[in-house]
């Protein structure tokens, strides 16, 4: 089992992984709990858990319509 990522830690990973293109709106509480985030280039606020933000790599459902 992997070690539970503090608060500090995923913002990080984040922006490792988007630079700053989004901000969590909420304070990370586990992979599976989902949290408000914004896509800081449309201004879209929606919900994502921290898992399929950061491996499955879901992102702003606003901007990739299909």
């Amino acid at each position: 089992m992997g070690k539970r990522l503090t608060n500090t830690e995923f913002i990080n990973r984040v922006f490792d992984s988007t630079e700053e293109e989004y901000t969590f709106l909420e304070k990370y509480t586990g992979m599976d709990n989902k949290l408000s985030v914004k896509h800081n280039l449309c201004g879209y606020e929606y919900q994502v858990t921290p898992y399929h933000f950061l491996h499955r790599k879901q992102r702003c459902p606003n901007c990739n319509k299909y």
